[in-house]
């Protein structure tokens, strides 16, 4: 039964993974989710996807976790009402979490979490 629990609220974590930012005091919205979040030894390159809903903004960068450096340089612009790509490149000095969060910088320095779970199954051990 824990188990079951544990599984749903995964699921639910999932399915509201969504990042919302504030932008310029408007009723401007920034929504991400991550695509792929693939592990390389200790490495992990996070694809996401990123939209600006009804006013551009600018993605600064990326917080990552302490015990992860950031190998990719994050400073896009995001057109109004587009989905754009971004790449974060992480190298973490020990082994790889089961999840993290990543938080997104806006250049009007608003925050937007997004919750990360890499894809372990191409790096699994037989």
């Amino acid at each position: 039964m824990t188990r079951i629990l544990w599984i749903i609220a995964v699921w639910a974590t999932l399915a509201g993974a969504a990042a919302w930012a504030h932008e310029d005091g408007h009723a401007s919205w920034i929504a991400a989710r991550v695509i792929t979040a693939q592990v390389d030894g200790l490495a992990v390159q996070v694809m996401l996807e990123v939209e600006a809903l009804e006013h551009a903004a600018t993605l600064e960068g990326v917080v990552a976790p302490e015990m992860a450096k950031i190998v990719a340089d994050l400073n896009r612009p995001l057109p109004a009402n587009a989905i754009t790509t971004q790449t974060v490149a992480l190298e973490f000095a020990g082994p790889v979490p089961p999840l993290f969060t990543l938080m997104l910088v806006f250049a009007d320095g608003q925050l937007g979490p997004v919750l990360v779970i890499p894809d372990f199954v191409a790096n699994e051990r037989t």
